[in-house]
């Protein structure tokens, strides 16, 4: 621990100057199957079943030796789906449901002792379930629209950390719903030329920051546009404008209620760029 003693002076005389060794080894065999079925050439309907496996390790520093490793993580996932082509590959339908248990899932908390520590723990088990839905259509010829959506319900089933009990809890730093669209159109000007435009919006609503779920997470709310030219000989050159809107939406880095703290996303940029492919 760098500079004890002034730590100690600015918390009246506790020294948490902390020597030892830890150490562990983490073994894991994951297994996955799953089985696929074709009613028709253009729908494809599966099943699968996969474990999963995160390594255990170390804070790289907290205030007492107990908080310094963390175990394992372990997880199984049900997935169901369909994949579909339809109208001549010109509309393309996927859709997915899941479900998740996690068993010691990895999450940060604030030290107890030392606000400003961020620590790993291990949060006893975590259940999620969702659907994902996504379609790509291509209606007239150089128009292409895909559209992404996703439910997400993800809470601790067992997680109390010293006197706080987070079971029921919505995790952190996951969105309940999401949404993000794409529109592209390109079309010839010359033989050599071709006129390409791009357009997409990204947005999640209903998440929080924290293991309380006091603090809600600003929808990250995104515009970006794109219009240009690109030449058969590899040229592109093109205009953007990346956070159209200038929505500075915050993005917090710790899930806690004490010292919640963070950074702004970056506002609207704009430019030109020019590329040439070789």
């Amino acid at each position: 621990m760098a500079c004890p003693e002034i730590v100690a002076f600015l918390l009246d005389g506790l020294d948490f100057e902390v020597n030892g060794t830890n150490r562990a080894t983490f073994e894991n065999v994951s297994l996955g199957g799953g089985i696929n079925y074709r009613p028709t050439d253009s729908i494809l309907a599966y099943a699968k079943v996969v474990e999963g496996f995160k390594a255990g390790g170390f804070n790289p520093i907290a205030a007492t030796r107990e908080l310094q490793p963390f175990d394992s993580e372990e997880s199984i996932s049900y997935e169901i789906g369909l994949k579909t082509e339809l109208f001549d590959h010109r509309l393309r339908l996927n859709f997915a449901a899941f479900l998740q248990d996690r068993k010691g899932t990895l999450v940060e908390i604030q030290d107890p002792l030392i606000d400003v520590l961020e620590l790993g723990v291990n949060a006893g088990k975590v259940r999620n379930k969702g659907l994902e839905l996504e379609a790509t259509a291509a209606p007239v010829e150089g128009l292409l629209i895909s559209v992404a959506a996703g439910y997400l319900d993800a809470k601790f089933r067992e997680f109390e950390f010293g006197d706080d009990n987070f079971t029921g809890n919505r995790v952190p730093k996951t969105f309940k719903y999401s949404l993000s669209t794409i529109v592209t159109y390109e079309r010839p000007i010359t033989e050599e030329v071709n006129l390409f435009s791009y357009a997409s919006y990204r947005n999640a609503w209903d998440g929080f920051t924290d293991n309380d779920n006091g603090h809600k997470m600003s929808n990250p709310e995104l515009v970006d546009i794109r219009l240009g030219v690109t030449s058969n000989d590899g040229w592109r050159v093109n205009g953007f404008v990346d956070n159209l809107f200038d929505n500075r939406y915050t993005t917090l880095d710790i899930a806690g209620t004490r010292i919640p703290r963070g950074t702004y996303s970056p506002g609207r940029t704009y430019g030109i760029q020019v590329s040439k492919e070789f």
